[in-house]
């Protein structure tokens, strides 16, 4: 009995990613389309493992950025802020840029929403995560001053080691 139930969230969840592939099957946002992950196996433990994400896929190079996360046992609907998306997207790939802007990003995710709330999920906005800063770069100059020292450190020994050497052997 419980594998029966695992199993109607995992059809539950398919049913739901096909439903919304197909809603927005034909809506591009500035060379960006929406879709929903499907979960990948035949059991989601119950509805444990049913947590799906709706992805924004650039048309032109297959590049993602998860937009919102959709928990279908607790039938809730996560949107991700737009600066979240967009400082994931650069971090993934890079540098670059998410090159959606935020208007249309926000037209989406309201798309988004009102498809979740018609199928009866609660929707709420994250708040953005704080990201933590990048490292700083170091630059090319101050990477060579260190080879310097280093270089300057070993003929130094050496030249010590050298005297020493001499010194030592020329008392006897």
């Amino acid at each position: 009995m419980a594998e029966q139930v695992r199993t109607q969230f995992a059809l539950a969840a398919m049913d739901m990613a096909s439903t919304f592939n197909t809603a927005f099957a034909d809506k591009t946002f500035a060379g960006f389309k929406l879709k929903m992950t499907a979960p990948e196996g035949q059991s989601t433990g119950g509805g444990k493992l049913a947590v799906e994400h709706v992805v924004l896929q650039h048309e032109s190079d297959g590049t993602k950025a998860v937009m919102a996360t959709v928990a279908h046992a607790q039938r809730a609907v996560e949107l991700r802020a737009y600066e979240h998306v967009a400082k994931a997207f650069e971090t993934r790939f890079q540098g670059r840029a998410f090159g959606l802007a935020r208007n249309i990003y926000e037209d989406a995710q309201k798309k988004v929403a009102e498809f979740f709330t018609t199928q009866v999920f609660q929707v709420t906005q994250a708040a953005a995560p704080k990201l933590p800063a990048p490292l700083p770069q170091a630059k090319g100059g101050s990477l060579m001053w260190l080879w310097i020292v280093l270089a300057l450190a070993v003929v130094g020994g050496g030249a010590f080691a050298g005297w020493w050497f001499l010194m030592r052997n020329a008392g006897g």
